[in-house]
């Protein structure tokens, strides 16, 4: 049964970026399921969202607008045979997006982003990979439709996933789109960086570049029939440049990684790395939660 049964996308009318639709069609077609296509009015001033001569108020007029705009869009789902509802609502959009998952438990949230890069100063898409809990897909405009090579990035030696749960959704959710896609996935690891730079842990580098393929070996043992052995990337570097470099070498269409907690911080992906990664990367994402996240967004 896929993944990918039950399917957000965030459409900005104002805006008219629908790759994101795009995608979610795609990914409806081939996983057999429902599209929910939804847009949100950005919060308005009290005056402008009340009517003052007992007519329609702009919130309302709004968001009669916006409904005819995404049933346009919808009329194309159903001629393809694709279950699709419409919504619009009110408020903060990677509020009522997070809201939305967590009432109806959509399995994914597609949402486009601006220029090709995550906007970490206010960018809807990092803001949900932040807050939302499930998958969040960050689609880059100018990929294409089609997804032809995917990079997991992993990281079996860490100590904040040491049941290697998360490391296997990453993996588990990469093949997932790439059986849809008919694609090919690349994993890649990064050890050491400027740790081994450092006089005390330099002698020990051999060693640790040892244990670190051990430890990717391992967690990758099950997953030999799908990824093969030339598809791996273990690499001794900082995880932010490693892993933009590996998926500039593979030409990727998509990369797959996790957003980890720190504890007693919900909601805030774990240092600098992963906002480096989310910034820079040269393709689309697909960002997952660990297990056990709990979103500081309230449902009601």
């Amino acid at each position: 049964m896929s993944a990918f049964k039950k399917i957000l996308a965030h459409v900005d009318t104002e805006t008219k970026r629908l790759d994101a639709w795009h995608r979610a069609l795609r990914l409806a077609e081939a996983s057999g399921g429902a599209v929910t296509l939804i847009d949100v009015i950005e919060e308005l001033p009290v005056f402008l969202r009340s009517s003052a001569h007992g007519g329609p108020s702009l919130l309302e007029t709004l968001k009669k607008e916006k409904r005819a705009e995404l049933s346009a869009l919808a009329d194309e789902a159903r001629d393809r045979n694709i279950d699709v509802r419409v919504e619009v609502v009110y408020g903060k959009p990677f509020v009522e997006l997070t809201k939305a998952v967590l009432q109806d438990g959509y399995d994914v949230v597609l949402e486009t982003i601006d220029a090709g890069v995550l906007n970490l100063h206010g960018g809807v898409a990092l803001k949900l990979m932040r807050k939302c809990p499930c998958p969040v897909w960050a689609v880059r405009p100018d990929r294409g439709e089609s997804v032809r090579r995917i990079v997991a990035a992993v990281d079996p030696m860490s100590e904040y996933d040491a049941d290697n749960g998360l490391d296997r959704a990453i993996l588990d959710t990469a093949l997932e789109v790439a059986e849809l896609e008919g694609a090919e996935v690349h994993v890649v690891h990064a050890w050491g960086g400027r740790v081994v730079e450092q006089a005390v842990f330099g002698p020990f580098a051999p060693e640790l570049g040892e244990y670190a393929k051990e430890q990717m070996a391992a967690l990758l043992e099950s997953y030999a029939d799908d990824i093969p052995a030339e598809r791996v990337h273990v690499e001794l570097g900082d995880a932010d440049h490693v892993i933009l470099e590996t998926a500039k070498s593979v030409d990727a269409d998509l990369l797959v990684m996790g957003t980890i907690v720190r504890t007693g911080f919900q909601g805030v992906l774990m240092g600098n790395t992963a906002e480096r990664v989310l910034s820079n990367v040269p393709c689309s994402v697909l960002a997952l939660k660990p297990s056990g996240f709990e979103s500081p967004v309230s449902a009601d």
